[in-house]
């Protein structure tokens, strides 16, 4: 069954997420469900996220900066 929205052929390869909170969160989930590399960047420490959330998504293969993402964050990313 296809995901709802766009195809992996009308989404970029690489997007950088810049905040983690609940829209963050659940743009990085659909993303990594339709094939695209994620990175993730937030200004806040990853103990200001206590859920799994980041864990499973790093499992699915997120890449995190917490703490303010380093400079370069977005470098080769499609989209931010």
């Amino acid at each position: 069954m296809r995901p709802e929205g766009a195809t992996a052929r009308e989404l970029p390869q690489k997007v950088a997420v810049l905040g983690f909170a609940r829209s963050g969160q659940a743009l990085t989930r659909a993303l990594l469900e339709r094939g695209v590399a994620v990175t993730v960047g937030d200004a806040k420490p990853r103990s200001a996220f206590p859920g799994k959330e980041a864990t499973e998504l790093e499992r699915l293969g997120a890449r995190f900066f917490f703490d303010g993402p380093p400079a370069g964050f977005s470098d080769g990313a499609d989209w931010l």
